[in-house]
């Protein structure tokens, strides 16, 4: 899967975890699962793949 270059200008993003409880059954340790969605907000950026842009 292709993804487009973020804009230079984005600094933060937002992280969303959905849990899925067929496979919490694959593992014979796991009781239990959290019963929805999560997201956290605002998740800071180090943008990485502006190093070399910074340069030119």
């Amino acid at each position: 899967m292709d993804i487009d270059p973020l804009d230079p200008e984005v600094k933060e993003a937002e992280v969303f975890l959905k849990p899925n409880p067929r496979r919490g059954e694959e593992f014979a340790g796991i009781d239990c699962i959290w019963g929805g969605d999560i997201v956290i907000r605002p998740v800071p950026l180090s943008r990485q793949d502006l190093y070399g842009a910074r340069l030119r």
